[in-house]
Formats: structure tokens, sequence, C-alpha cells
């Protein structure tokens, strides 16, 4: 986004190790929830509660143990699912469909099993999802929301008045169960977990969700146990109860090329150093006294200094050529002296020399 400061973003780190219910460290409850074939699962929840990584894992779970058609709608795609035994479609809103809204309009024409709403936020897709879960299909969405009641409230009002009704009504026999979920940092681990608020649909809560009695919800999570509700106190409690803890797996470092593996492969490298070797042949010489000047006056730095040898590159295209310290060029592959060569051309240009 543009910022006053210039340029922001805004970055979600997702886990490198596989999602599961076991590697996220979630009740193994949620995993009964996923064999129903129809009906409405409801995740809710603030903004990096981890919602999106709570559903993964639950349809990894029908991955893993069914086979089913599952298609999702995503706003983007956060984990890429590989199919196992269910066959799945991703699709992300603005690259393989236009909304959530036309998504569910193709997607009930196209014999899913399992539907993923991405996040309800507006009227018409709240309705198109409602739908879907009545006709026979397994839907979990998404939305905001603190708390069951909150996000019950929440989808009730996003309706006209004189469709709220209809709208309870459909919501009340649909209903599995309204997942609330926020993260909490546990000292004893180094770990941050999900805890969660499980209201499932029992008969008291269907009855209250068709009557709009949304403050009704919150007691009967109370007294839900036995119907396998939890609120966030009882599930905290299992939390410390629990023995068994998962960390994610770091990310694998990148291997590092060492300067010894790099010198024997790429072609590349090898023009990379054929660069360097150009380079060097076009290198200034060292000074030479003119033709006029005695051989005994001439600076001592015409004399070739043996140098160790060096790492030299193979090339079919001309002979390797080395610097020393001075700037002047050798050419071991040459069986005459430079500077006998020199002499001899300044004897010839004064006439000196008829042979020459």
């Amino acid at each position: 986004m543009k910022t006053d400061r210039g340029v922001g973003l805004a970055i979600r780190i997702l886990t490198t190790s596989s999602v599961t219910l076991r590697n996220c460290n979630l009740h193994p409850q949620l995993a009964e929830l996923v064999q129903n074939e129809s009906g409405l699962i409801l995740f809710s929840g603030p903004t990096g509660s981890g919602k999106s990584t709570t559903m993964a894992a639950m349809l990894e779970e029908i991955n893993a143990t069914s086979n089913r058609h599952i298609i999702t709608l995503e706003s983007p795609i956060e984990y890429r699912l590989q199919p196992k035994k269910a066959l799945i479609r991703q699709r992300e809103v603005g690259v393989h469909t236009p909304s959530f809204e036309q998504g569910l309009m193709d997607c009930l024409r196209e014999d899913p099993d399992v539907i993923v709403v991405g996040e309800m936020r507006e009227a018409e897709a709240m309705r198109l999802t409602l739908s879907a879960a009545e006709t026979g299909h397994l839907v979990m969405a998404t939305l905001h929301g603190s708390n069951s009641a909150d996000a019950v409230y929440r989808m009730m009002m996003s309706f006209p008045p004189e469709r709220q009704g209809t709208v309870l009504a459909q919501l009340g026999d649909s209903l599995l169960a309204i997942i609330t979920q926020k993260m909490t940092y546990r000292e004893d681990q180094n770990l941050m977990v999900p805890t969660l608020e499980i209201l499932m649909a029992s008969h008291a809560v269907k009855n209250a969700v068709r009557k709009g009695e949304a403050s009704k919800l919150i007691s009967l999570l109370q007294v839900g146990g036995p119907d396998g509700s939890w609120t966030f106190e009882r599930y905290a409690s299992w939390l410390d109860q629990k023995r068994e803890w998962i960390h994610p797996e770091p990310p694998a470092a990148a291997g590092i090329e060492t300067a010894s593996e790099s010198t024997s492969s790429a072609p590349a490298f090898e023009t990379q150093i054929d660069f360097v070797e150009e380079a060097r042949t076009t290198a200034p010489r060292a000074y030479r006294p003119p033709p006029d000047v005695k051989p005994s006056t001439a600076p001592q730095t015409n004399q070739m200094r043996t140098l160790p040898p060096k790492r030299t590159v193979e090339s079919s295209k001309r002979s390797v050529t080395r610097m020393d310290k001075e700037g002047r060029i050798e050419i071991p592959d040459l069986d005459f002296d430079l500077d006998a060569l020199a002499a001899q051309v300044a004897k010839t240009v004064k006439g000196d020399d008829s042979d020459a």
C-alpha cells in the first residue's frame, strides 16, 4: 500500500511444515466435524488468529481419509493443498473467479462435496453459503467475530429486517458448529498455540439461532460440555494437560556454493573468467626506454621477474596470460625474450643491423 512514508508492505508468514490437526496442536475432536456429509462450520475470530490454518488442517484431514471433491474460494490462496484421496480445486478471487458470489454459483454446478469460503463479507455471499449448506454440501466459511454469539449476530444484521427470519431459519437448520479462535503464547513450550471456543449445534443451540436469541448462546456454551462444546477456559485446561507438543520445523537453509565447487562447473563462470582474462591482456605494459638510451641506463624494471605459479583457465581460443606486480604481461607459451626483440627492432630502424 502507499503511505506518507512511501510504499508499505503487509506480510503474512505461513508455516513450512505439514498443516495437520496434530502438527497444529489442535484438538482431535475437529476431525469428527469433517466426517459430516453436509452442514455449515463457521470459523470466527479476529484477523491473524489462525482461522485459515485451522481450516487448512481440517481440509487435510478430509484429504487423508475420504474420497471427496473439495472446492475452495479464497482471497488469496494461502495453503496449496496436494490431492491425496480427495480431489481438490482451489480458486482465487480476482484470478480464477471475479467474486465470492460468482464462485459460489459456479461451484454449485460442479458436483462438489466440500465447499470452502475464505471469507463471508457481503450478504449475497452469506445467502449462497447457507443455500449450499442446505443442499447437501459440507461448507466451511470464516467471518469476523469475537465469540459465537457475535458471529451469529453479525450474520443476522447483514440482512434487512424482512429477510432476517429466513436467514436465521437456514442457519439454524444447517449449522454444525461455530469455532472461535485466538492465539496464545505458552512460555513452557516457547510456542504460539491456537485456543478455541467450540459451540456445537445442539437442539437448544439451533432453536436459539432460529429465534434470533444470540445472547442465549453464551449460557448454552457454558452448559454444553456434554454436547462437545468448549469454552476458552476449558480448552485452556486441556492445553495444560497436553503432553505431546509439535513444534514447527525451521525452514531449510539454502545451500551455499563454495569456491572449489564454483570453479569446476558453470559455463557462466567460465564466461566471467574469460572477461577477466581479456581485461588483463589490455593492461598497460611496463616502461621501456627510447632507442637512443644505452642499455646500461635502462631502468631495472625491464627484467622479467619469476612469479609463483598462478591458477590458469584453459582456453582453446588463445594463450593463457598472466601479469606481474608491475603490470607486465607474461606469455609463458612463447620461447623468446621480448626485451631482446625490442632491441633488435630498434637497431633495424636505425640501420645498425643489416642482418635483421
